[in-house]
């Protein structure tokens, strides 16, 4: 019955919720990393998927960058992989100038890298993955100054630059990246690196 009513409550209440959009998000998604019956985890992923498109996506991807980066947030296995899940959904709806480059991002991306090679969970393996390869493909036609860099050192040895040489557009993308090969600055100007599904498989 509560989250039932807290959906009802969220789609009422949401523009006198920004202030608590932190605490919202962030317990539903640890919810998510509970044991729950079916039929609830489906009635806390409702509630997700009702904060989603209630509130500016930007602002929940911050929140989801800082809740990563936060030292004292152990989250487990299936608490990633919910969080992972989330930002591939923000990622797939967000205008690229949504995205803010900042040194708080940047921290986040580089431990969702080192979430491609958890010993412990093929499902957070897989979930980091995609979500490398969303927001890749989101930032694309972001404006330079806002478009996310993933140092070419953070990604898998398969993905990253083989040589300086050469253009860098004909050494990775077309004018028109497609959703399999998507293409991402990183902070080895003027280096490109292409980010494809075959690089995280």
């Amino acid at each position: 019955m509560f989250l039932e009513t807290l959906v009802d409550f969220i789609i009422i209440h949401k523009d006198d919720l920004q202030d608590w959009l932190f605490v919202l998000l962030t317990q539903l998604l640890k919810k998510m990393g509970a044991d729950l019956l079916g039929s609830m985890q489906a009635k806390v992923q409702k509630a997700l998927d009702v904060t989603r498109d209630s509130f500016p996506f930007d602002q929940q991807f911050n929140i989801l960058m800082r809740f990563i980066v936060d030292q004292t947030q152990t989250p487990n296995l299936k608490v990633k992989v919910a969080i992972l899940k989330y930002i591939e959904s923000l990622a797939r709806q967000m205008d690229p100038t949504d995205f803010v480059n900042s040194s708080e991002t940047r921290v986040a991306v580089s431990r969702i890298v080192t979430w491609t090679t958890e010993p412990k969970s093929s499902d957070v393996r897989k979930a980091a993955q995609i979500v490398l390869i969303s927001l890749s493909a989101s930032r694309c036609s972001a404006p330079s100054s806002r478009r996310l860099t993933i140092p070419s050192t953070l990604l898998p040895s398969r993905c990253r630059p083989k040589s300086s040489r050469g253009s860098p557009r004909s050494r990775c993308c077309s004018s028109s990246p497609t959703s399999s090969q998507a293409c991402c600055r990183v902070m080895t100007t003027p280096k490109v690196v292409c980010v494809r599904p075959a690089c995280f498989a």
